[in-house]
């Protein structure tokens, strides 16, 4: 007598079912990861023209188009340094895909950080590119963060004369071994950091930093 196909094909069911709504179960996780949480890859750039520093080059870690602003985190790296280094050694790349923000990491010309107006537009012209061309973000929370001479840099573009017309206002900056910063007016939140002789700018620091620049209300 011929097998009833109906109920063997109940019986394969009831045999294979929890595998299947398990693996029906990790499909959907998969497609709703991969679809909010899209993979950001640190890009190089370049300012566009119609900014005044035009050419001026810099990486960009940052969504394209995030639901809702996210705030922005300019990181600069010490004289005779550059992006890609900083990046490696705070690993702050990793923060921002851990805590959903957008991340800059500007470059010196030929390494070194200039404190005059040149480099103080260039870092203005960074927070207007990103903001209009890279990413959505919140106005309110642009944080700027420097080692060493880009510290004192961050320090001297947050902490100096407000201009709304001309200038993004920084919320927070954060140093690390930067000596003699500037006077900062009460407005912006300053976090020094001095590592130990020897010791890189390393993940603990940045975490430290970024703890302390987004409880700060903009």
């Amino acid at each position: 007598m011929a097998s009833n196909p109906l109920k063997a094909g109940k019986e394969l069911w009831s045999k294979n079912r929890r595998r299947v709504l398990v693996a029906a179960c990790v499909v959907v996780v998969a497609l709703a990861y991969g679809h909010h949480s899209p993979k950001v890859k640190t890009e190089r750039a370049e300012i566009p023209a119609g900014y005044e520093s035009a050419g001026r080059e810099l990486a960009v870690h940052a969504e394209a188009k995030p639901e809702k602003p996210v705030p922005l985190l300019l990181v600069l790296h010490d004289d005779e340094s550059d992006a890609k280094t900083i990046e490696k050694d705070s690993k702050a790349s990793a923060l921002a895909d851990q805590q959903k923000f957008a991340l800059v990491y500007p470059e010196a010309v030929a390494s070194n950080w200039q404190t005059d107006g040149k480099d103080a537009r260039y870092l203005w012209d960074v927070v207007r590119y990103v903001a209009k061309e890279r990413s959505n973000i919140d106005m309110s929370r642009i944080y700027i963060w420097g080692a060493g001479e880009g510290g004192r840099l961050a320090l001297t573009v947050a902490c100096g004369p407000l201009d709304p017309a001309q200038q993004p206002l920084f919320t927070a900056v954060g140093t690390v071994n930067t000596v003699g910063p500037p006077a900062c007016p009460a407005r912006v939140h300053v976090k020094p950091v001095t590592l130990a002789p020897g010791r890189k700018w390393n993940e603990a620091t940045t975490s430290e930093l970024w703890k302390f620049s987004k409880d700060i209300k903009g």
